[in-house]
């Protein structure tokens, strides 16, 4: 707050200094009151030729202020953090996606410790004091059925708070989602050479994480039995289609058996017949 007031106040006083540049104070004759036109193409007549409008010089040194105040600007934006959010923005060059994570990573990892004790011992206690006194007042709607089964099947473990503020999205995705995905790449080649380690990753609950971590919203990801009911409607359609595939291939097989049964008759037929007609027995 200090650094803001200051560069409020450097502010306030390099306006000052640009009117006073621009429109500074004038010594005039006190014979000429009343008659002085201090305006662009204005004409000021007079006989003394002694007496004379001259401004008063201040001898202001615009550069020191400004470098002060830029000074100040860049020690607040160092203390929120400004460039954590801007990093892409104000690269010198364009950088790879492993780069930015790289970096946001390291970012985030300084900013940790400062988030985590300010949502501790700021942020959960007033949201946890605003709920109390907005549900005993009887503003807020009781909590669904299911939360309260929730709840008992808890006890006494506190509901965490999600937070969807762009720092702390950021931060679920660099230290969560980074943790899944890395996990993820270390692992793919092991279950390459071994496709039973795919077993052990509970694949339903890791993509509802990462969707989760990445804002997606609660609605666009179906339920446990919806998902069910769809993985059952493929499964019997599967099922159904090589019901089909088999009639179809047993169908060509009868056919085939059928043709060769046809085969083998003629040639026994044919067969029978140059015997008959050399007079031999059959």
């Amino acid at each position: 707050m200090v650094d803001i007031v200051g560069l409020n106040q450097y502010g306030r006083t390099l306006t000052v200094a640009a009117q006073m540049a621009v429109e500074p104070p004038y010594n005039i004759p006190s014979s000429m009151e009343g008659s002085v036109r201090i305006i662009p193409n204005g004409f000021n007549f007079y006989e003394d030729h002694q007496a004379i409008i001259s401004p008063i010089e201040s001898r202001k040194n615009f550069p020191v202020a400004i470098d002060r105040e830029d000074r100040k600007r860049q020690i607040i934006e160092d203390h929120f953090h400004v460039d954590f959010f801007l990093m892409l923005q104000r690269a010198e060059r364009q950088m790879t996606a492993t780069e930015v994570i790289e970096k946001m990573g390291e970012k985030a990892a300084v900013l940790g410790a400062m988030i985590g004790r300010f949502i501790s011992e700021a942020m959960d206690p007033m949201i946890d004091l605003a709920f109390a006194y907005e549900l005993r007042a009887g503003r807020a709607p009781m909590p669904p059925d299911v939360l309260v089964d929730f709840m008992i099947e808890r006890g006494q473990e506190p509901v965490n708070i999600d937070y969807m503020g762009p720092l702390a999205q950021a931060q679920k995705r660099l230290f969560r989602s980074q943790g899944i995905l890395r996990s993820l790449e270390i692992a793919g080649p092991l279950m390459e050479a071994h496709p039973e380690l795919g077993d052990m990753i509970n694949w339903d609950a890791l993509i509802v994480d990462l969707m989760e971590q990445n804002g997606m919203p609660q609605r666009l990801i179906n339920p446990a039995e919806i998902v069910e009911a769809i993985r059952e409607q493929r499964q019997q359609q599967m099922e159904q289609q090589a019901k089909v595939e088999q009639g179809a291939v047993a169908a060509s097989s009868i056919k085939d058996l059928a043709t060769a049964d046809r085969q083998a008759e003629g040639a026994i037929s044919d067969a029978l017949s140059r015997v008959i007609s050399q007079g031999g027995t059959a």
